[in-house]
């Protein structure tokens, strides 16, 4: 089981640097042109005027954790890696339209105050948490299967074909 674990945390950070490195040395600025092309009728209809890219150019690095997980999560086949990877992508996508709406409303819209970076540091937060909450959507079943080694396992009762669980006590009176 521990070596399963670092097993895992070694192909992560294996596929997780290189991924990081092109995103430095170029993906980043290109996925930030894309984003404002694809975002921008989006962005209008949410009132957007204007935001500044400094506020969430670095947090669109929520795809490289994304993208490593769903690379190195074992037992998926071809079809599900990627159709998985593609609908974490939309949803990270559109994670990212409210996180500049966000920053818009905390700094441009409302104007930058001392509360501006205390209302907009949840956002942060979610964002930077995403791509691991979604893998652990999308990779479910992997995770029960790994966790199943590692929780204690009861002995209370045993399940029906339906998975209810019935307690001896119960089976016993019946």
């Amino acid at each position: 089981m521990k070596k399963t674990l670092l097993l895992l945390l070694a192909k992560f950070v294996a596929v997780t640097a290189p991924l990081t490195w092109l995103w430095m040395h170029g993906g980043q600025e290109a996925y930030f042109k894309f984003f404002v092309a694809l975002s921008r009728p989006f962005l209008i209809l949410l009132g957007v005027t204007n935001f500044p890219p400094s506020l969430v150019r670095d947090r669109f690095l929520n795809l490289v954790p994304f993208l490593a997980l769903m690379l190195i999560t074992p037992g998926l086949s071809v079809v599900t890696r990627l159709s998985r990877t593609a609908l974490g992508f939309v949803l990270i996508f559109l994670s990212q339209i409210g996180l500049t709406y966000w920053a818009y409303v905390t700094h441009i819209r409302d104007g930058k105050t001392a509360e501006s970076m205390a209302n907009y540091f949840p956002a942060l937060v979610m964002s930077d948490a995403l791509p691991f909450v979604l893998w652990a959507l999308l990779a479910n079943r992997f995770l029960r299967e790994l966790l199943a080694h590692v929780l204690p396992q009861t002995q209370e009762g045993t399940g029906d074909a339906a998975g209810r669980v019935e307690s001896p006590r119960n089976s016993a009176e019946s």
